[in-house]
């Protein structure tokens, strides 16, 4: 009865097993199809537009200042209370958006995962014998009384080096084969593509959940702490305007000192559009008062982790953009046997009616070349 028990559990684990593993690939094929990646954009965007509609508090709403409180139920009314019971003004960090950026980049992933062993295939393992179907189905076609067999391959060969092309040839039972690829690292563009998205989105849920931004008003001589990173203070050691000749601003320039842990770390000077920058987080000019005793700065601390994902993510995304779009995969296949015919297929990915004419000349100059 024992061994009998122990086999039905076993069973039973075998087929719970198998119902998770099928459960796991249904949703692994359901995040990967391009539609739900799109569908998940779609909605990413529409939640943004939504969260820009209201303005955006770094600090919990019960912690916020009442200048602010009184500016957002001067502005909203009655609704302050569910707006902010909602989430609208800390929209970017609610579970409902990250919920959604978080599928967003696991359908991301799963379609990069899906397409890269086809991608790979194609780049890196291209067969040069082909089905006769190909000169059926490519959009550009040729088909030339073969002559000298041999002699047609070798120019096309030829012909084809001289335009940028890769080839191989081969044969097989008789049948001559040659392939041309122009650009075969083309695919690989879209792979970059799919990686940059991933990066970017990356790179903005990381500056969404461990970013931060204050603004800190010193006096001048005044040392003061950053709400954010205590152990970080800025000291004012003055302001000064640099003019132009006719008295105009040139540029305004703060005179500061980092203190970190209570010792002197670093000192420099801030002015428009040149922060300074310690250990992860920047310092900027926001904006000064000039009083009798001296000048009142105010810095705005920013840090955001992220950004540097977002960098590498926008320069991945343009060069995987440029290989797609400006250095499209070209493949040219040919067959011949002897005293047959020699076909001859190209199939471009991109700019079809551009390098059908690329293809007429070919198709012409073999035709001249020909005995």
């Amino acid at each position: 009865m024992l061994l009998g028990t122990d086999g039905v559990e076993r069973s039973m684990k075998r087929h719970t097993s198998s119902a998770s593993t099928h459960a796991l690939r249904r949703v692994w094929h359901f995040l990967s199809r391009m539609d739900v990646a799109s569908g998940l954009i779609l909605l990413v965007l529409l939640l943004a537009t939504f969260g820009s509609c209201f303005p955006q508090l770094t600090s919990p709403p019960t912690q916020m200042p009442s200048r602010w409180e009184a500016i957002l139920r001067s502005r909203y009314g009655a609704l302050t209370g569910a707006l902010t019971a909602i989430g609208v003004f800390q929209f970017f960090v609610t579970p409902y958006f990250l919920l959604a950026l978080a599928l967003l980049i696991a359908s991301t992933l799963l379609c990069t995962l899906h397409r890269w062993r086809g991608i790979w295939h194609q780049v890196f393992h291209q067969s040069v014998r082909h089905s006769a179907a190909v000169f059926h189905l490519a959009p550009l076609t040729a088909h030339l009384p073969a002559g000298e067999t041999d002699a047609q391959i070798d120019a096309l060969g030829r012909l084809l080096r001289t335009l940028g092309f890769h080839v191989r040839a081969e044969r097989v039972e008789g049948t001559l084969y040659l392939r041309g690829d122009r650009n075969r690292w083309s695919p690989l563009g879209t792979l970059a593509t799919h990686l940059a998205v991933l990066v970017l989105l990356v790179g903005a849920i990381t500056s969404t959940l461990s970013g931060w931004r204050e603004t800190v008003t010193i006096a001048q001589g005044q040392v003061v702490p950053l709400e954010r990173h205590p152990d970080l203070a800025v000291r004012n050691e003055g302001f000064d305007i640099i003019r132009y000749p006719d008295g105009s601003p040139a540029d305004y320039r703060a005179h500061i000192v980092v203190i970190h842990g209570g010792e002197t770390t670093t000192q420099g000077i801030i002015s428009v559009n040149k922060p300074l920058h310690y250990h992860g987080v920047n310092l900027l000019l926001h904006s000064y008062a000039a009083h009798g005793h001296g000048s009142e700065i105010t810095l705005l601390a920013v840090h955001d982790p992220g950004y540097p994902l977002v960098i590498a993510g926008g320069i991945l995304l343009l060069l995987g953009m440029t290989i797609s779009f400006y250095l499209p995969h070209c493949r040219i296949y040919a067959q011949a046997q002897r005293e047959g015919m020699l076909h001859i297929a190209a199939i471009p990915d991109r700019y079809v009616c551009d390098f059908g004419r690329e293809f007429d000349d070919i198709v012409n100059e073999l035709q001249k070349e020909a005995p």
